[in-house]
């Protein structure tokens, strides 16, 4: 997805109030034109550079972006799934090759954790903007914006315990501030890993809740047929 002018704005402050990692390591190719977000999977780092994976939507075709820029984070670890803010040296999004990483940001997750129990009050959570929400191989991504100091407190995905074996498991996702009435409304990624349901054959699709920003609880389904997310009317 190409990074849009107001939501370069809030990353950028993001960055600022610690909310994501900016990389200030230098690298001997810094290229420009259009910026790009997506979120990857750390598949190699070192002192040679590091590797990102991850499919542009679904089952689509793995994509590998490469790097020749160092990263010390602790958060930047093979396995880890991470947003990242980059240049494409070829120019084109969905397309393997050499990138510049300008900036990147941790992703929540990446396990579903079962509620204790099936009563409501296991997933009360604060609203929040699902600015979007889409399946990349057996992850199930979100990218939100909410209402923060520098970074969520909590930002999960709980199973209801009574639909764990049912054809349509229900999913919920349950965000807290780190600060109440902050005045900043920054995004946050989550990253969750679905596959111990969306592997099942018994399993048709997965029925995930939210509460918006007004405090309304809303419902998505995410179909396995042609595995697209709709909402709930």
């Amino acid at each position: 997805m190409k990074i849009k002018t107001l939501y370069g704005i809030f990353l950028g402050l993001a960055c600022v109030l610690a909310a994501a990692s900016c990389n200030k390591e230098s690298d001997p190719v810094n290229p420009t034109g259009n910026s790009y977000g997506n979120i990857v999977s750390v598949a190699a780092r070192g002192e040679e550079g590091a590797t990102f994976t991850f499919r542009q939507m679904n089952d689509s075709p793995e994509i590998t972006l490469t790097t020749r820029q160092v990263f010390q984070d602790a958060q930047v670890k093979v396995g880890s799934r991470i947003f990242i803010d980059y240049i494409p040296e070829s120019g084109q999004e969905f397309e393997s090759g050499a990138v510049y990483v300008k900036s990147y940001q941790r992703c929540y997750g990446p396990e579903i954790k079962t509620a204790a129990t099936s009563n409501p009050s296991e997933w009360g959570s604060a609203g929040f903007t699902l600015l979007r929400a889409w399946r990349s191989g057996r992850w199930l991504n979100l990218w939100i914006m909410a209402e923060m100091g520098t970074a969520p407190r909590r930002f999960e995905m709980l199973l209801n315990p009574a639909s764990e074996n049912s054809s349509e498991p229900e999913l919920h996702i349950v965000y807290s501030p780190d600060v109440q009435n902050s005045g900043f409304n920054l995004p946050a990624y989550g990253s969750f890993n679905i596959a111990s349901l969306w592997d099942r054959s018994d399993v048709t699709g997965l029925t995930i809740k939210y509460f918006d920003q007004h405090g309304m609880e809303q419902t998505v389904h995410l179909s396995k047929g042609p595995s697209s997310l709709t909402p709930v009317e």
